[in-house]
């Protein structure tokens, strides 16, 4: 199966179980974006992009008012499968634990096996560099350009290669599955990126379902499913086949394999080929596979992304670039450069930052806690609610990391109509709280209140977690109490 860069626009890393193969998630700039002076050795490209070209996706999903609340990164640890990382970039130099990470990938053809072998040979390798950069690239003077989560640190897992075959590796094993469970065992890292997943070549005929035979028995499955058992978060790019290709409406890969069931097989989505594959078990595990939808900086499906679709309840929005319509997501490649590429490969490492924040924020939560918070404090783009686009809509930060740790007790929370307030933090009261006002107060993080909680109007919306104690919860005529979350008590 071939590892290449499918039509320079839409990358995509393979999967060794994948029919079409497994293939990388972004594209380079297009040649008429290239540096053409000065030389590529230069840290940006020139002419200098502005400071909101570097950051217009921090932006996006409100990145500064997190940092400004302290929320960088520091002390969490996100795993990467890809291909490779340049360990002496500037922006990158320290920031790849060394002692954890992996190689699984012959150097080259032909050429011995070096398990410490990270950092690409070759500048074409850039893929693996550029998604490690998105998450956790720290900034450098005179670059605007940055990691989501710049104070995170690294385990670079080496799986593929952007110019070589899924057949040239170390052994008898396929990388990505080695990547998969070695990353399920680490006791160190919550958060894995895969940016790869099973793509179309450029000559391929038009996909109209995904072909996911053997699905059910391969070792990528298994791998996956102890990830999760492990409670662990999976994050995974949707695909970029949705331009040439009707079945690009659902994600393909990773992100699908939770809908998988025999009841599912002949709804126009895949072809198991007869295997009555069901892996919906993939939905109750502590462990969470999230997929990743990509936009521009219009806020609109990139032309290029596969759409959320059958995934939507565990599928989320976020910047990946689309270089045709408007502007990529610049990030750090070989050697010490920058360089804007575009593809759910970079919308997918935007939200294992994200993640990676939330971590920082919030190091008592979950993989379930971390997936409540960031679908609950989506900004909803699109149909109303969860819709086969967007999903649960686009990540955003400022939301993610608002609210209370501690409440006076008896404390009455207003929320206007029209407005909504999110309690993300974890917040422990002795007391209880009343909710009034016609506004939504969601809480998306965990709660645990000892006292009465009541909700008095509007709608109280418990997305997260809600412990309440011996005097419990109750809803006034006038109120509403929703959400997709948990209430103890």
């Amino acid at each position: 199966m071939r590892t290449m860069l499918a039509k320079w626009r839409n990358g995509l890393l393979p999967m060794s179980y994948a029919v079409m193969g497994v293939y990388l998630l972004s594209a380079p700039v297009l040649a008429g974006d290239m540096p053409s002076s000065p030389p590529l050795s230069v840290t940006l490209p020139w002419p200098t992009p502005s400071a909101n070209d570097q950051t217009w996706h921090l932006d996006m999903i409100g990145a500064s008012v997190a940092y400004g609340r302290g929320f960088t990164g520091a002390g969490v640890i996100v795993t990467v499968a890809d291909s490779g990382v340049d360990v002496n970039h500037p922006a990158l130099t320290g920031k790849v634990l060394l002692q954890y990470s992996r190689n699984y990938m012959l150097t080259a053809p032909g050429q011995p096996y070096d398990p410490s072998q990270l950092t690409p040979t070759e500048s074409i390798d850039r893929h693996g560099s550029h998604v490690s950069g998105i998450i956790a690239a720290r900034q450098l003077s005179g670059v605007a350009a940055h990691g989501v989560a710049y104070d995170a640190d690294l385990i670079t897992i080496r799986v593929l290669a952007d110019h070589y075959t899924t057949a040239v590796r170390a052994g008898d094993f396929y990388p990505t599955y080695e990547a998969l469970n070695y990353f399920a065992a680490l006791p160190n890292s919550m958060i894995y990126n895969a940016s790869y997943g099973p793509g179309v070549p450029e000559k391929a005929p038009q996909q109209l379902v995904w072909n996911v035979y053997g699905v059910r028995d391969d070792p990528h499955t298994g791998a996956a499913a102890r990830a999760l058992e492990a409670g662990k978060i999976i994050v995974a790019a949707n695909g970029n086949d949705r331009e040439d290709n009707p079945a690009g409406a659902n994600p393909s890969g990773l992100a699908l394999l939770p809908y998988l069931h025999p009841s599912h097989a002949n709804l126009g989505v895949y072809n198991d080929g007869g295997d009555d594959t069901d892996l919906t078990k993939l939905q109750h595990l502590p462990g969470q596979i999230i997929a990743v939808m990509s936009v521009g900086d219009d806020k609109r499906p990139a032309y290029y992304s596969n759409f959320c679709g059958v995934t939507a309840s565990w599928c989320v929005t976020a910047p990946g670039g689309d270089l045709t319509n408007n502007r990529g997501i610049i990030s750090t490649v070989p050697y010490s450069t920058y360089m804007a590429l575009h593809g759910t490969s970079m919308a997918a490492p935007v939200v294992s930052g994200a993640l990676a924040v939330l971590v920082q924020a919030n190091p008592g939560y979950n993989a379930q806690d971390l997936a409540h918070l960031l679908f609950s404090t989506t900004e909803d783009l699109g149909e109303p609610g969860i819709d086969k686009v967007y999903g649960q809509g686009l990540i955003k930060l400022d939301r993610a990391t608002d609210g209370p740790t501690s409440l006076a007790a008896d404390y009455t929370k207003t929320v206007a109509a029209g407005a909504t307030e999110y309690w993300s933090r974890p917040l422990l009261t002795s007391g209880g709280f009343t909710k009034d006002g016609d506004g939504i107060l969601t809480i998306s993080g965990r709660t645990d209140t000892a006292g009465h909680v009541f909700a008095a109007g509007g709608t109280l919306a418990v997305d997260g977690t809600l412990t309440v104690g011996q005097y419990g919860l109750s809803v006034g005529q006038a109120a509403t109490l929703a959400g997709f979350g948990t209430i103890n008590g």
